[in-house]
């Protein structure tokens, strides 16, 4: 009984599947080629996209009947030729918002339901197909079955986008009766472009009519059918050269894919010839690496005549790996081609360098071939790593309501304690540009306009020299504004937007959490000698002023001196000398240090100038055997900076003194506004970051 009912479904269902390809077949068969098929003034179409969820999901089969396009209403949805350039004239199915006359044409303004925002470009009625009257998924899904019983792509239910773009004419004069495939008129290209003759061979048939009819592009490499005065062609995968030139990328395959045929493009990295008919590629692209086998003699001799680097196409089939490799994501399958193609050959038969060591190449060797430099895994990944952290922070900051807005380049000087980079202006001789150092002046404009918060990836140019942690010329920071906020309102922010990004992206996925550590200015000059402290660092600087100012030592005589103390120090006194000149290189100012033995004796660097002043120094301190001390001097400012390049040396170099698993974020606060200059002698504005300078004015603002 039961067998009886399963095959009384399985028939019905074949039935139905056979009968809606015949209803399907006839359609395309009798409606005028290029045009969506229709009957008795209804047109059927199969939306590809979510753009209309949750109205109509993709593969809803809609019936769209010619309707006048005066009857069109707000609300209506619609199917029409879209004018949008992205899409090329394909249909387009939206709903109505808002509708304008120009004379007897009928302008819509169409927005996807699923959509923030309107069509960029208004449909017109001499593009309009009709209005939408029913709708049905699971017609749709059945239909797109029986349009498909062999392997083929229906080039007539596609909606709004799909794997056949519906190209009409909607910008030209209607077409010759000799058009050979193009959009004929004036101005237009008559005979199919060079990539589509490739695309399809010896297969002239691309289907072109009359205005609005349009032609048919390929964009899914599958096996697809057109028509053309009721004939049928098929087009299999291996007859067509697809778009994108590959099935697969280099680092995508897995077991998974083991018996299937694929087409890989990418660079020739290496090959490890065994004999005259056996030999293991290494095929490269962006994405990673696949090993090829090569088990014809032909296809060794291919590879025997092009050097490293050239680009190749690689089409064959995939097989698991008798030994896997574990390092690789691909470690588990190889490829055995059937045929290679090759895309571009290298001209050089040695390379300045090895893809993979470019890094260790000259500079000037990788500028001059950046084009290889770039191709090293390694380098490549930190334009990927760039990439990856500005997406997730533009999504965060969006999340958080901002606009992003992007602020001129070209503008007048804002100074912002660097020198501008100055463009001169063609037509006002003798003016000149200023490339901005930050956008400070346009964000705070924004504010007075109403703009409530603003952010961008902004570009920074600064003419100064390269230093230790920053690169000259330009840099890209998130910059940020908000309107009616205060100090703690930015923190907030902040504190949600940047430690996600440093866990995930960062070289330790630990990051602290929220609230940050306030610390203010002047302790955090005090404690730790820099304003952007590093707290993964225990060490903390002492005043030492008291009790060594007058120990007889010169550098020491009515200077300020700062102590730093490391407890149970193991260093050796090579490494002692080492730590000091790096002190020096950073800071230009001297170290100075002794030690206190396990003994509780005082050893070492100045210790004799300290012998006498022990029992105070040790108490002052809070030394104990085995502690090594550090010692800057100088005027206040001098002696915390220096002080303050000792602790993060010391830190990074010796063990114990450093957490280097995770970041530690904290505020500086209550930052001056006002210091006295270096060079000048003069008082300056203080050169803080701006995200605390604008915390300052508004707390100094009336």
């Amino acid at each position: 009984m039961i067998r009886k009912i399963i095959c009384g479904v399985i028939n019905t269902l074949s039935v139905l599947v056979i009968a809606a390809a015949i209803v399907i077949l006839c359609m395309v068969l009798f409606t005028e080629p290029g045009k969506p098929p229709n009957i008795f003034g209804f047109t059927m179409l199969r939306i590809t996209t979510g753009s209309m969820e949750p109205t109509y999901a993709t593969d809803t089969l809609l019936v769209v009947k010619k309707t006048d396009p005066k009857e069109i209403m707000e609300g209506d949805v619609i199917s029409f030729y879209s004018t949008d350039p992205a899409l090329e004239g394909a249909v387009n199915t939206h709903r109505v918002v808002s509708i304008s006359q120009d004379g007897d044409s009928y302008i819509y303004t169409t927005k996807g339901d699923a959509n923030n925002a309107a069509d960029l470009y208004d449909a017109q009625s001499r593009y309009l197909i009709g209005k939408v009257i029913w709708s049905s998924l699971f017609l749709g899904k059945l239909s797109r079955l029986a349009a498909n019983p062999f392997n083929l792509y229906s080039a007539y239910f596609d909606s709004t986008g799909s794997n056949i773009d519906y190209k009409p004419c909607p910008y030209s004069s209607p077409c010759k009766n000799d058009c050979k495939g193009g959009r004929g008129g004036s101005g237009q290209r008559s005979d199919p472009s060079t990539s589509q003759r490739t695309r399809t061979k010896e297969v002239s048939h691309t289907v072109h009519a009359s205005c609005p009819g349009g032609l048919l592009t390929l964009k899914n490499v599958n096996d697809i059918i057109v028509t053309k005065k009721a004939r049928i062609y098929r087009w299999s995968r291996k007859d067509i050269i697809p778009m994108q030139g590959r099935t697969h990328n280099c680092g995508q395959l897995r077991l998974a894919n083991v018996g299937e045929e694929v087409k890989l493009v990418g660079w020739y990295e290496n090959l490890r010839k065994v004999s005259k008919n056996l030999g293991f590629l290494i095929l490269r692209d962006f994405y990673g690496t696949t090993q090829i086998v090569v088990e014809t003699e032909e296809i060794m001799e291919q590879l025997s005549s092009i050097n490293y680097e050239s680009t190749i196409e690689i089409i064959g089939t995939v097989r698991e790996r008798s030994s896997k490799n574990a390092n690789l994501p691909t470690g588990e399958i190889e490829v055995v081609p059937s045929k290679l193609t090759v895309l571009g050959k290298c001209r050089y038969n040695e390379l300045p360098f090895q893809i993979n060591h470019s890094k260790e190449a000259d500079e000037n060797v990788r500028l001059k071939y950046r084009y290889l430099d770039l191709r090293n895994p390694q380098v490549k990944s930190k334009i990927v790593l760039r990439s990856k952290v500005v997406a997730d922070l533009r999504a965060s900051m969006i999340g958080h309501d901002f606009m992003e807005i992007t602020t001129p380049i070209l503008t007048c000087s804002s100074p912002e304690g660097a020198r501008d980079y100055l463009v001169p202006a063609r037509n006002h001789p003798g003016k000149f540009y200023a490339l901005p150092q930050a956008p400070q002046q346009f964000k705070q404009l924004l504010m007075t306009s109403g703009i409530d918060r603003y952010f961008q990836i902004a570009p920074c140019f600064r003419d100064e020299d390269a230093r230790a942690d920053r690169s000259p010329g330009e840099f890209y920071q998130l910059d940020m504004e908000m309107a009616f906020a205060d100090q703690e309102d930015v923190f907030e922010i902040l504190e949600d937007v940047l430690p996600p990004i440093f866990a995930k992206y960062g070289i330790y996925h630990e990051a602290s959490k929220p609230p940050f550590k306030r610390i203010p200015y002047l302790e955090a000059m005090d404690k730790y000698g820099s304003d952007k402290p590093d707290l993964r660092i225990s060490l903390i600087v002492q005043d030492a002023t008291e009790v060594l100012a007058e120990c007889g030592f010169g550098p020491f005589a009515g200077n300020k001196v700062k102590a730093v103390v490391a407890e149970n120090f193991k260093g050796t006194r090579k490494q002692i000398d080492k730590m000091c000149a790096d002190v020096e290189v950073v800071s230009g100012q001297k170290a100075y240090w002794f030690r206190l033995d396990d003994k509780g004796e005082l050893t070492g660097g100045i210790s004799k100038f300290v012998v006498d002043h022990k029992d105070a120094v040790v108490s002052a301190l809070g030394l104990k055997a085995g502690d090594f001390v550090a010692l800057s001097a100088g005027d206040l400012k001098t002696a915390q900076k220096t002080a303050g390049v000792i602790r993060k040396t010391i830190g990074a170099s010796f063990e114990g003194y450093m957490k280097k698993d995770c970041y530690e974020f904290c505020w500086v606060v209550d930052f001056p506004m006002y210091e006295i200059g270096e060079e000048s002698g003069e008082l300056e504005f203080c050169h803080i970051h701006s995200l605390c300078r604008r915390v300052v004015y508004r707390h100094l603002r009336p």
